[in-house]
């Protein structure tokens, strides 16, 4: 039977954990593309926060962009925040760097990844060099 998840991408793969950040518990999903070496030297691999539920949509980001791809489904702005500290504290460990995050927003998550963005900024957290507005 096919997962209602959709399908994730050929050669992607997938850790799914709980972890705490600031206090606040946070569920995340970290694809990563086809070939992911953690210990490749050279370029940093871009890692992108995106708040999706499904498969199919992270497992291709990762895949096309030959990014680290981080989903959670936050409750609040608080928790979203906290969400994006965690994954600048663990970027080294995915061959990232918290000087290449970036966030992805579709719909009402383009709202929130808009003012996650602002709030990192204005409380001196970690800086998101891309952010994607789908349909804000």
């Amino acid at each position: 039977a096919r997962s209602l998840r959709g399908t994730p991408a050929a050669g992607t793969r997938v850790v799914r954990r709980s972890a705490g950040e600031q206090g606040l518990p946070l569920d995340i999903a970290v694809w990563t593309p086809p070939g992911h070496d953690r210990s490749a030297t050279g370029s940093p691999v871009l890692v992108v926060l995106a708040r999706h539920d499904g498969d199919w949509l992270p497992s291709t980001l990762a895949k096309d962009l030959r990014a680290v791809v981080v989903t959670m489904a936050p409750d609040d702005d608080a928790q979203a925040l906290a969400g994006l500290s965690w994954i600048a504290l663990h970027a080294a460990g995915w061959n990232g760097t918290p000087e290449r995050l970036g966030i992805l927003g579709d719909g009402p998550g383009a709202d929130r990844a808009l003012r996650i963005t602002a709030l990192a900024r204005d409380a001196g957290g970690p800086a998101v060099l891309r952010l994607v507005l789908v349909s804000p």
